[in-house]
């Protein structure tokens, strides 16, 4: 004699797997598609704005340090993309491994387009500007590992 609840539980397993369209539904993404479109527009944007030459013209320090601290925000908001991107649906906060990886890859990004400004005429890569890109990014990223910890402990 069969058992009823075995056999449904192996006849859900079985239409599960064979991809229909109920299971394919309950599976979520592993990415947000929308969230991904504009982060890579806004990676495409920042690598624009990179190219861009500069004619030489008079230094104002003032200024210079207000265009090298434009830096900080312009990649907290790239990094908020990124998490809108790869954060789960169900979950409000990201592990500490995917914070990890999330900064790993946008330190990379922020470096290559530091090495990339390099080549462009009256333009320079600049550790400073490493450094405050890495402290939007560790910024924002602080944030919501923060945020996580004081949620689970609620």
């Amino acid at each position: 004699m069969r058992d009823p609840k075995l056999s449904t539980t192996l006849e859900e397993g079985r239409r599960g797997m064979a991809g229909s369209p109920e299971a394919a539904m309950t599976h979520p993404l592993l990415f947000h598609p929308w969230y991904g479109l504009a982060t890579l527009l806004y990676m495409a944007g920042i690598t624009l704005l990179s190219s861009m030459p500069r004619h030489p013209a008079p230094s104002h320090t003032l200024l210079e340090y207000g265009l090298n601290l434009g830096h900080i925000p312009l990649f907290a908001g790239l990094t908020i993309l990124l998490i809108k991107t790869i954060a789960p649906r169900r979950r409000q906060f990201l592990a500490t491994r995917a914070c990890a990886g999330a900064a790993l890859l946008l330190v990379a990004f922020a470096a290559v387009d530091e090495w990339h400004q390099a080549f462009v005429p009256g333009r320079s890569s600049s550790v400073i500007d490493l450094l405050l890109d890495a402290m939007g990014i560790g910024a924002v990223l602080l944030f919501y590992r923060l945020s996580a910890l004081v949620s689970e402990e609620s």
